[in-house]
């Protein structure tokens, strides 16, 4: 994501992008706890962000409000890319084994695309696909 220069914007600007990053933030966290991602860093930053916001301190309450909006981020990105790894060897051992992987890789393939993209909440889904596709295999190989 860009950096924004909040030092040169606008009162009105700022707190438009302080509801838009707060709008986009609700399912991101949500998605974090089903998940057990740990956004505790962002979380903090958050609500050093709703503090600064409460005194007014609009420019403070932003730049607390994208760091923790990019922690948060960070984390889900880094716990996703952990499972495509995991995954992805594990569609190695089966193709290796005969197994046919081509929907699991497709799986895989459509969990990186949405990562790359930023929509973090479809990238569970992707996975569990993936994962329930690899577990037939290793359940029909005696895995």
């Amino acid at each position: 994501e860009e950096e924004l220069d909040v030092q040169s914007m606008d009162d009105k600007s700022l707190y438009h992008l302080l509801s838009e990053s707060a709008t986009e933030l609700k399912p991101l966290l949500a998605l974090a706890k089903v998940q057990g991602i740990d956004v505790s860093d962002g979380r903090r930053q958050i609500s050093e962000a709703v503090i600064y916001g409460k005194k007014k301190e609009i420019k403070r309450a932003v730049e607390f409000m994208l760091q923790g909006k990019k922690s948060v981020k960070g984390a889900m990105k880094l716990r996703f890319l952990r499972e495509i790894s995991s995954l992805e060897n594990d569609v190695e051992e089966l193709r290796v084994g005969g197994a046919n992987t081509t929907l699991a890789v497709k799986h895989l393939k459509d969990a990186k695309e949405c990562l790359k993209v930023g929509h973090y909440t479809d990238v569970p889904v992707s996975l569990a696909n993936a994962r329930n596709d690899l577990a037939a295999f290793k359940k029909a190989l005696g895995g």
